[in-house]
């Protein structure tokens, strides 16, 4: 796999908000990111003003650009320190003894659990979150860089299937693609289990179980051209 425990940490290190931590300065950007991250989670990107996440951390206005440069850069890393949070369980995933069928499916099953302990990023999928006006203030660079990056860790789970079923480079790069956007409907998948009486984590369960044979599984026909 080249999405290594070692590359995952490399591009996490910098949002991380050490918890342990004694300096004032790291305490006073724990509490923005944590207030940034409860209130855009409550009331959307767009609702959410400097003001307020200042209030929320106890600090005064200017302080904020001391630590951020932007409210988007503030939700970005609101953003990734939520997913870092729980970076712990993927880790342990991709340093077990699984094969790679078994990773995979635990790989889903932690998705389709961990969204509904992610307010943020939950939200951030959804169609009420102003994702066009955050991309806009951000370094397109660096949203590219982002991307990237999560295609490659959705590619790394699929990676060992290619040899074994004969997919091409385009099909591995579909099938990648493909998994990211069921990936975010995670969120909303999982509410519709809970109205048919499923818990999360068996919904989740189902759902990896389901998903495994047809992102692991043989082509069953040929790709489409694209337009």
């Amino acid at each position: 796999m080249t999405w290594q425990r070692a590359r995952i940490e490399e591009l996490t290190r910098r949002f991380l908000i050490p918890e342990d931590s004694a300096d004032p300065k790291e305490l006073k950007r724990r509490r923005l990111v944590a207030s940034a991250s409860e209130l855009f989670a409550h009331h959307g990107y767009r609702k959410t003003s400097i003001d307020d996440i200042a209030r929320g951390a106890r600090v005064a206005k200017g302080t904020v650009y001391l630590y951020f440069e932007s409210k988007a850069d503030l939700l970005l890393h609101a953003l990734v320190a939520e997913k870092t949070a729980h970076m712990g369980v993927f880790l342990e995933l991709l340093d077990g003894p699984l094969d790679a069928r078994e990773r995979l499916r635990g790989f889903l099953r932690l998705s389709f659990t961990l969204i509904h302990q992610m307010p943020l990023t939950s939200r951030v999928t959804q169609p009420d979150m102003e994702i066009a006006q955050v991309l806009e203030e951000l370094d397109p660079g660096f949203v590219a860089t982002l991307e990237a990056g999560q295609r490659a860790t959705y590619r790394s789970f699929l990676e060992p299937f290619a040899a074994e079923q004969g997919w091409s480079e385009a099909d591995l790069v579909d099938r990648a693609a493909t998994l990211v956007s069921v990936l975010y409907l995670a969120a909303p998948i999982g509410d519709q289990g809970l109205r048919v009486g499923l818990s999360i984590a068996r919904h989740a369960e189902l759902m990896a179980d389901a998903l495994v044979d047809g992102f692991a599984g043989p082509l069953r026909s040929a790709p489409i051209e694209q337009g």
